[in-house]
């Protein structure tokens, strides 16, 4: 029986992973059979279904500028779908598990200039939540509308005094518009509310407030113009950040994947750990590969 419990064990976990081997129970009371390698195919054919799951989800970027101090901000980002795509959860309600994802986002902060160049803020968002790009009820050919709502985490992994981290419930719509061939127009608010306490960020609601609203004009093989508007429950205390990008192969006549990045930031609390404090504007240029 302890062959047979851990047969069963064993393919519960393979079958919630997604995974869609053949096994077969071991016969009790009788000799095991001998185990069957898994082929190199095989493993190939479960990397392809693994990566085949990522997706890109906010801006990667990596971008230089000057503030008081010489200094550097980067992003990397992506969204993983859960559930297998013709695994058995989606062939029973395909609509709604098709579109969870675990996401995550880490944005960073780096201290070019003091001695040992340490970085000064890291924020890591891990978060779960359902999204559908278009949502077929709403959308024609000109206009498409999509949906996103979850729960994420957000904090700098630092301890004591500059220990930063909440938890907020939120949703977020999105229009995007065809103006052209090749040329759009998004539109993407967002709000929240706060889950848990806020002990390390006292106050953090009067700065970071219950909004946010992101939008886009964009060529899709061109230059592209964005927008980030946070406003805090005090009106005085938000933010405003513009990224400018457009491709490198255009500049270079060749395929660099990437694009050329301008980003500008003026308000609160660029970072989780300095919610609370108002910087003078920030410039920085580098270098997007997803944006």
């Amino acid at each position: 029986m302890k062959t047979l419990a851990t047969w069963a064990l064993t393919s519960v976990l393979l079958v919630a992973s997604g995974c869609r081997l053949p096994l077969k129970p071991p016969i009790e009371g009788g000799d095991s059979p001998t185990p069957k390698l898994v082929s190199t195919t095989d493993q190939q054919a479960t990397q392809e279904v693994f990566l085949k799951r990522f997706e890109s989800h906010e801006p990667i970027y990596f971008a230089v500028g000057f503030n008081e101090i010489t200094n550097a901000k980067f992003q990397f980002s992506f969204k993983y779908r859960v559930t297998d795509p013709e695994g058995l959860l989606t062939d029973v309600a395909p609509g709604f598990w098709n579109g969870v994802y675990f996401g995550y986002t880490q944005t960073s902060f780096w201290d070019l200039q003091s001695d040992s160049a340490p970085f000064f803020d890291t924020n890591f968002r891990p978060s779960l939540f359902w999204f559908r790009d278009r949502i077929e009820k709403y959308s024609d050919d000109s206009l498409q509308v999509g949906f996103e709502a979850g729960i994420e985490h957000e904090s700098n992994g630092k301890g004591g005094a500059e220990s930063r981290s909440l938890n907020i419930l939120y949703l977020r719509p999105k229009w995007n518009w065809s103006i052209g061939d090749d040329d759009h127009i998004e539109v993407a608010p967002k709000v929240w509310v706060y889950i848990g306490d806020l002990d390390d960020n006292s106050g953090i609601e009067d700065f970071r407030g219950y909004f946010q609203l992101r939008t886009r004009a964009y060529d899709e093989d061109g230059l592209q113009l964005s927008s980030e508007l946070r406003l805090g429950a005090d009106i005085d205390h938000g933010y405003h950040e513009l990224d400018l990008s457009y491709p490198l192969n255009k500049l270079f006549h060749g395929n660099p994947g990437a694009y050329l990045h301008l980003q500008y930031f003026n308000g609160w609390g660029e970072s989780l750990r300095t919610f609370n404090s108002k910087t003078p504007s920030q410039v920085r240029i580098g270098v997007m590969l997803v944006r």
